[in-house]
Formats: structure tokens, C-alpha cells, sequence
């Protein structure tokens, strides 16, 4: 799992005495995480997904040495020797964390998706002490997203390859696994209409969003707020959130759609929780979340986005050989027709 040459890089370069076990930790779609077990405590490593570069983590660190003099249970990344806040080895960045006791969130636990509310609001209410901290290096907030090329997909890859073949995406895939994973492929295929559809029909409604977009409430964010990024105990306390990776700066209320989505979906249905949603709402202002109600409407039209970009994007990956879940998407995919039919909460 880690190669002797460079469990012995992190020894030297950490001094945190000697790796005894390494395990791999759930979640870490995106990124590399391991727990390392030494002779003197239990750490976590991060090895960054290679597109991830220095300036971008740069970026993150600084931001979660920020919030984490407010909120404790963002973890602080341990400094080397020599006092960087990672280490690069064979062109991937390395960062060590202290280990945290928890397991990942229980979104369907009503303990867990209050606590999620409540901290969610406290993050918010500490970015805005910190209203001059830049945008992150070469990210594409919704309001300057290019439709055509961004980090997430490249439209005319994606209209010669998907949209424009009509023999579909299941025969530009390197490998199918499974039954169900060929099942989902097909369906998706079957939708490309009503996927390039909604791609246009979004896109007019975010142009729409920024010409009000000055007026809505903005700030840094932690930008993957969700179960596999939270840790807690089983009474569903947070003990620490996780994987700053996606933070910059956004409006507040998309990543409070983002967030209500993934703590209030019914994922048999792949539809939303109007009751859960609502109570997650109220949670989230009654703990001084600084989002206001006159935003409110833009939740669902919001969720419906980020369910599309994900489409996208995974197909995206699928079609150049890399991880992807078709299942996944096929969810989204659904849930985005459902929503559609749901303007407000």
C-alpha cells in the first residue's frame, strides 16, 4: 500500500517514529487516505489526487488554519520538519493529519443531519469574519463557470463522444463489470437527449441566477459538505470535518442545497425528503446560519445543478478510462427528472 521508500520519506521527513500498520480508510474517492499506525500515535495520510497542485493546497491549508481557530473539529494538517505543511513525492503532494476517532456520518440518522445542519451554519458564520480571503487559484465559481470547458467536463469532448455518437456510450467504454453497471450504461445512453436538454435549460437558469448574484450571500466554503467528509460519534456528534479539497469561495446557498440534498434525499426514490429538508433548514437557522429565507427558492433549482454537473462529470470520466459510477449517475440522473417537477420546498 505505501512502498518501504516512502513510509521511510515519512518517517524521516515527519518524525513520527516508526509505521507500523497501514490501512486504507473508507471514503477518499477523490484522494489517496490511509491511516498510519506508529510507535508513537496513529496518523492519516492524504495523498492527493495527482491534477491536485501546490498552489490549490496552498489555498486549502491556509483556509483551514483559518476556521480551525474557530472550529476545532477541523483538523489542522501537521507540519514536517522543516515546516511545510506537506511534502511532495514523485510529483503527488502528501499531507499528515492527526488521526480523529469517528466514523462517517449516518445521513439518515436525524442526530447526524441536525449536527450537520448546526455546523454547517457555524462554518458559514465564520467565513463571513474572513470576507477579503481570495477565491482559490483557477477555480471557476457558478457565477464565471465556462459551459464549454471548465475542470469538470470539456463540452466538445463530451458532444463527439456522448451526444453526437449514436452508438452509444456502453461501446466507448474500456470495461463493464457487472450486470447492473451495463444496465445503468444503457439507460444513461437512452437519456442523452434529455440530459443535453437539461444542460441548456440550466445553464440559461444559472445566467438568470447571476444577474441577481451581487445580492446573494457568499464567503469561503468548505465545497463537498457531506456524510463521507463529516466524522461522529454514535450519538452522531461531530468529531471532525474532513477533505477540504473542493473549498473556495461560492454563494452560501448552494452549498446549503448541495448539503440538503445529501443529508435529506430518499435515495430509493431518488427524490428529496420535503420534511427532512425543511427540518434541516430550520436547524440550520436556528443555529444563526447566515443564509436568509428570501434565498430559499433557489434550494431545489440548486440541487438540480449540481446534480447535473455530476453527470457530466462522470461520464466524462467513464468515456477517458478513468474511475467513475454508473449507478451513481443513473441516481442523478433520475433525481434531476424528479426535482423537476418540484420548485419549491
Amino acid at each position: 500500500m505505501l512502498s518501504e521508500k516512502l513510509q521511510n520519506e515519512i518517517q524521516e521527513k515527519y518524525k513520527i517514529g516508526d509505521i507500523n500498520r497501514v490501512t486504507r480508510l473508507a471514503g477518499g474517492y477523490w484522494n489517496t487516505v490511509l491511516r498510519l499506525e506508529t510507535n508513537i500515535n496513529d496518523y492519516v495520510l492524504r495523498i492527493s489526487h495527482p491534477t491536485t497542485n501546490i498552489e490549490r493546497l496552498n489555498y486549502e491549508h491556509q483556509l483551514v488554519e483559518l476556521i480551525h481557530a474557530h472550529v476545532k473539529e477541523v483538523p489542522l494538517p501537521i507540519c514536517s520538519e522543516s515546516g511545510t505543511t506537506f511534502i511532495s513525492y514523485k510529483h503527488k503532494l502528501i499531507t499528515l493529519f492527526p488521526f480523529i476517532e469517528g466514523h462517517l456520518a449516518e445521513p439518515n440518522h436525524d442526530s447526524a443531519r441536525k449536527n450537520a445542519a448546526k455546523m454547517l451554519a457555524k462554518l458559514h458564520l465564520v467565513s463571513l469574519q474572513y470576507p477579503d480571503f481570495p477565491q482559490k487559484p483557477g477555480h471557476q465559481s457558478i457565477n464565471n463557470l465556462n459551459w464549454n470547458l471548465n475542470y469538470m467536463w470539456d463540452w466538445t469532448f463530451l458532444a463527439q463522444l456522448f451526444f453526437a455518437n449514436n452508438e452509444g456510450i456502453e461501446n466507448k467504454l474500456n470495461s463493464i463489470s457487472s450486470k447492473l453497471e451495463e444496465d445503468c450504461i444503457k439507460e444513461i445512453n437512452r437519456q442523452k437527449k434529455l440530459i443535453k436538454a437539461e444542460k441548456e435549460e440550466i445553464q440559461e437558469w444559472v445566467n438568470d441566477v447571476k444577474q441577481d448574484g451581487q445580492f446573494l450571500i457568499s464567503g469561503v466554503i468548505h465545497g463537498d459538505f457531506y456524510a463521507g467528509n463529516i466524522l461522529t460519534k454514535s450519538n452522531g456528534e461531530i468529531t471532525a470535518v474532513i477533505d477540504w479539497d473542493e473549498c473556495c469561495r461560492e454563494w452560501f446557498i448552494y452549498e446549503l442545497a448541495r448539503t440538503i440534498w445529501e443529508f435529506c434525499q430518499d435515495s430509493n426514490e431518488n427524490k428529496l425528503d420535503v420534511s427532512k429538508a425543511n427540518s434541516f433548514i430550520q436547524d440550520y437557522k436556528l443555529a444563526g446560519g447566515p443564509v436568509p429565507e428570501r434565498e430559499f427558492y433557489l434550494i431545489i433549482p440548486f440541487i438540480r445543478y449540481v446534480r447535473l454537473i455530476e453527470i457530466l462529470f462522470y461520464i466524462q470520466q467513464g468515456l477517458k478510462g478513468q474511475e467513475w459510477d454508473p449507478e451513481y449517475t443513473l441516481h442523478n440522473l433520475k433525481a434531476l427528472i424528479n426535482l423537476k417537477a418540484q420548485t419549491i420546498l
